[in-house]
């Protein structure tokens, strides 16, 4: 087995949730991005004791696709979602005793199966809260069945509803069952009404286009109150005390504007349940919400820091680090909290921790990662430099990891003797960011590259996640602008600190970042450094920004927003909406001969940037003659499922910088 193999089968946590007494955790274990281990994916429950190292084990197979584990109000059994009934095909809630080991109790009828994953207890244990959709007519099988099953667009939504199963009877009510597309919600804390997110249709545009409704619905007796309505997505969402909170961008106009918590207090009357801004989203993003008690914790992203908070109180967790997952709660006995905490570095592989908010020790439970304990994969080295000013903007400060190879000839102070190899990773998002974390480059190429002689660099440029609204609004309307520039300053710095070398690099990136890569083929040295790239391996990219508008899933929202505007608000004469799109730029790039060798990888049903973006791209450079290598995965979306395409495209990648940079 391949190094790239065996890192493939690292087991990643996620879905912690601490016991209702602080002494025990669950969480669940995937392959990266829930890729197959054979023909669909397999995920293990697993339990822990707080502060006990080593001691998680599973309580679940592993031979299904067992997740999403939420506690009983008692502690004494948890309920999860799993498609053990009909194996990849749907799911269904099961509950399990954490006592003992008898086989879990089917909860949900298996031919009525989850839309998400969300599950959530009452808090007096009675009832679980879900969302499914309706079972398909009979005339509607009959249709599929002879193949007279035209889509209607606005005809025939199926809708997502909110429904609870009576736990000690299994029988199951719909609580919402009107026309409106259920998304998430939370109980109130005395189990009497739940809170729910909604949008208008189950068209994957509706909440971009018609907002997300705000409402409540009461268990007896079933009455709706419309709250109110953000006009665009909504994230995490809970109901504490007499408010409802959830996370959504400041800018209520604009998807691509950072993140902040919003609070409705449900107390006011009805005329004043207002939205209003809560907490964070200035200098720094929100990015999950969790209850603990009275109290709700906000997990923050804030520069290369990864935070929880107490909602507008106290910091409890802070560190450079990325946090996987994440829950909290308080002891019953003292006023201590528990964090349980998965994450992990450039030479460790993701495990879950347990710590106290007091600053306890840091307790690893999990030892998912032993294959490769005690092994060393490479230095870690924050950088940061100025941004250069595109638009007459002021410049501002940008941020950037490199990791050394172990295996290189270090200087007293750390750094590498020679300049190094290097391949820069550009993150997807924008709205994301980089940070010391053991996958950096999606698909575990960063320890295989690491283990070769290379460098990476990640770098974390206007647009990104961690530095509030007015670093996130950088990316409306300034597609091949403010973030281009800011990689050529990253890379830049990073040869300039002896760090990278300047004849050998190769630029990457995923989805938003393969987007970047192949504008650096269109712009290659075309800065005032004198250096280019040797080669660029842009996965599932965009090089037409209006095509994507017109094509992707995102079209009506962050595709429009992106390059300023969406076509069909643009007079024919404005072509603004090329700016950013390497497409536009190939024929210009050609004459010049400025374009590097190219590896092209893309997923062939991908939705969010269609296959078409990279084929536009190849027949370009076939028409050129240029060199390039150019890869489509069947059956994938957006991310890879199959595993022998996950090891494809890593060998792919290897060998493509191998040849184009060399190694050590």
């Amino acid at each position: 087995m391949t190094l790239l193999e065996e890192l493939l089968d690292l087991k990643f946590p996620s879905h912690i949730r601490v016991s209702p007494n602080a002494q025990q955790i669950v969480y669940s274990t995937s392959l990266v991005h829930g890729h197959f281990a054979g023909d669909r994916p397999l995920s293990t429950i697993w339990l822990a004791e707080t502060g006990v190292e080593g001691s998680a084990r599973p309580v679940t197979s592993g031979s299904y696709n067992d997740h999403s584990p939420e506690w009983r109000p008692d502690g004494r059994a948890i309920a999860f979602v799993s498609d053990r009934g009909r194996p990849g095909q749907s799911s269904a809630i099961y509950l399990k005793s954490t006592e003992g080991d008898r086989e879990p109790e089917l909860l949900t009828p298996i031919e009525h199966p989850l839309a998400t994953a969300q599950i959530e207890w009452s808090s007096t244990g009675e009832y679980i809260a879900f969302i499914s959709v309706d079972e398909k007519s009979s005339a509607r099988l009959d249709k599929e069945q002879v193949k007279d099953d035209a889509n209607v667009w606005g005809e025939d939504w199926v809708y997502q509803r909110l429904r609870l199963v009576h736990v000690p009877t299994k029988s199951i009510i719909t609580l919402v069952d009107i026309d409106t597309h259920v998304l998430k919600f939370s109980w109130n804390r005395q189990g009497t009404a739940i809170a729910f997110a909604s949008t208008g249709t189950p068209d994957p545009e509706s909440h971009f286009t018609q907002g997300t409704g705000i409402s409540t619905v009461a268990v007896e007796g079933k009455e709706i109150d419309h709250i109110c309505t953000y006009p665009r997505d909504t994230y995490d969402f809970v109901w504490a005390g007499d408010d409802i909170y959830f996370i959504a961008p400041p800018n209520p106009n604009s998807s691509v504007s950072g993140l902040v918590v919003w609070g409705i207090n449900l107390n006011s009357s009805p005329s004043e349940r207002v939205m209003r801004k809560i907490a964070h989203g200035e200098i720094d993003d929100a990015a999950a919400l969790r209850k603990a008690g009275v109290d709700v914790i906000v997990q923050v992203a804030k520069d290369m820091e990864s935070q929880l908070h107490i909602l507008q109180g106290r910091t409890l967790f802070s560190k450079k680090t990325k946090i996987d997952a994440w829950d909290a709660a308080f002891t019953t006995d003292s006023d201590e909290m528990i964090l349980a905490i998965a994450r992990g570095d450039t030479n460790t592989p993701v495990e879950v921790y347990t710590t106290t908010a007091s600053g306890g020790a840091m307790v690893r439970l999990s030892d998912h990662g032993k294959a490769f304990r005690g092994r060393h994969f490479g230095t870690p080295h924050y950088i940061s430099c100025q941004s250069k000013s595109v638009r007459g903007e002021e410049p501002v400060r940008l941020d950037g990891l490199f990791v050394a190879p172990s295996g290189a000839q270090v200087t007293a102070d750390g750094k590498p003797e020679q300049p190094l190899p290097t391949l820069v990773y550009i993150h997807g998002g924008p709205y994301y960011r980089n940070l010391d974390e053991f996958n950096p480059t999606e698909y575990m190429w960063s320890p295989c590259l690491l283990t070769t002689g290379y460098g990476v660099l990640t770098v974390n440029y206007r647009g990104a996640s961690g530095r509030g609204e007015a670093f996130a609004s950088y990316a409306q309307g300034g597609m091949g602008s403010y973030d281009y520039s800011d990689v050529i300053e990253l890379v830049n710095s990073a040869i300039e600190q002896g760090f990278a070398d300047r004849e050998r690099l190769i630029v990457s990136g995923f989805s938003q970042g393969g987007y970047l890569s192949y504008l650096a083929c269109t712009r290659n040295g075309q800065h005032e450094y004198g250096w280019k790239f040797n080669g660029a391996i842009p996965q599932d990219g965009v090089v037409d920004w209006d095509a994507r508008t017109t094509s992707s899933l995102f079209g009506p929202s962050f595709g429009a927003e992106f390059p300023g505007k969406a076509p069909w608000k643009t007079l024919k004469t404005d072509v603004s909406g090329r700016e950013g799109s390497a497409i536009w730029e190939f024929a210009e790039a050609e004459r010049k001969g400025i374009i590097p060798p190219v590896l092209m990888l893309h997923g062939e049903q991908d939705n969010i940037a269609p296959v078409d973006q990279a084929r536009a791209f190849r027949r370009a450079l076939q028409d050129a003659k240029l060199p390039f290598e150019y890869v489509t995965y069947p059956r994938e979306g957006h991310f890879l499922r199959e595993k022998r395409h996950v090891v494809d495209m890593g060998e792919r990648v290897l060998r493509f910088v191998d040849r184009h940079i060399g190694g050590k």
